[in-house]
C-alpha cells in the first residue's frame, strides 16, 4: 500500500491581499516615504516616531521592526536619495559630448534638479544628516568624495581626448563638489530663489575655468 502523500503546504496568510513578505516590504516603503517628508520638512530632530507612524500609517511596534531607530530610517531615506541622484547624474552624463563645458552643465544640471525641483532631497543631503553621529558623518563624507572622484575621472577622460593631462584632480574636485553642496544649501535659505538653471549656468562657468586652468599639455617626447 502506497504512503500517504504529504500534505501540500499552506500558502501564506493574506491580508488586504498582500503576504507578509509584501506587507512588510509596504510598510518599509511607507515608512520611507514617511522619512523623505518629515526630515525633507520640519527636519530630523524635530521628527519623532510617534510621527513618523502615524505619517506612515503604521504601529509604532512595527517601524521598530523595519528600523529600530530614527538613525537608521535616515540612512535608508539618505541612501536611496544619493541613489537616485546618482543615477540621474549618469545618465546625464553618459548622453553628453566628452567636452568640459556639455559635461559640466549634464552633470551640475542633473544633480541640482535632482535636488532642488523637489527640496526635501536637497534638505536631507544637505542639511539634515550633518552632525547625526559620527557613524553618518563617514557616510556623508563618502559621498562626496564619490563625487568628486565622477568630476575627477571626466576631467581626465576630457583632457586625455585632447591630448592634454590634468594634474591635481583629488583636492580640487573635492572643492567643486563642496562648492555645489553649499550652493545648494545656499538657494535653500534665500527667500528669493533664483531659477535653478541660472544657478547651474554660474556653476558651469567656474568648472569650466577651473578646468582649462589645471589642464596642462603633456612634455614633449624625450629624444
Amino acid at each position: 500500500m502506497a504512503p500517504d502523500a504529504p500534505e501540500p503546504a499552506k500558502p501564506p496568510r493574506r491580508y488586504r491581499g498582500l503576504d507578509p513578505d509584501e506587507r512588510r516590504a509596504d510598510r518599509r516603503r511607507r515608512l520611507i516615504d514617511a522619512g523623505f517628508e518629515l526630515y525633507g520638512t520640519i527636519g530630523y530632530q524635530a521628527t519623532t516616531i510617534t510621527a513618523l507612524c502615524r505619517e506612515a500609517g503604521i504601529t509604532t511596534q512595527h517601524f521598530y521592526d523595519e528600523f529600530g531607530s530614527r538613525e537608521n530610517l535616515l540612512g535608508a531615506v539618505f541612501d536611496e536619495t544619493v541613489k537616485r541622484a546618482a543615477v540621474q547624474v549618469a545618465d546625464s552624463l553618459d548622453g553628453a559630448s566628452l567636452d568640459l563645458e556639455a559635461q559640466s552643465r549634464a552633470g551640475l544640471g542633473a544633480f541640482l534638479h535632482a535636488m532642488l525641483d523637489d527640496p526635501r532631497g536637497a534638505r536631507i543631503l544637505g542639511l539634515e544628516v550633518v552632525g547625526v553621529s559620527p557613524e553618518f558623518e563617514v557616510r556623508r563624507r563618502e559621498v562626496l568624495r564619490d563625487y568628486a572622484g565622477v568630476v575627477a575621472r571626466s576631467a581626465e577622460d576630457i583632457q586625455l581626448q585632447q591630448g592634454r593631462l590634468t594634474r591635481g584632480t583629488s583636492f580640487i574636485s573635492l572643492a567643486l563638489v563642496a562648492g555645489v553642496n553649499d550652493s545648494m544649501i545656499e538657494w535653500l535659505h534665500l527667500d528669493d530663489k533664483p531659477p535653478i538653471d541660472a544657478v547651474v549656468a554660474e556653476l558651469v562657468e567656474l568648472f569650466v575655468l577651473v578646468g582649462e586652468h589645471f589642464a596642462t599639455e603633456p612634455p614633449p617626447d624625450a629624444g
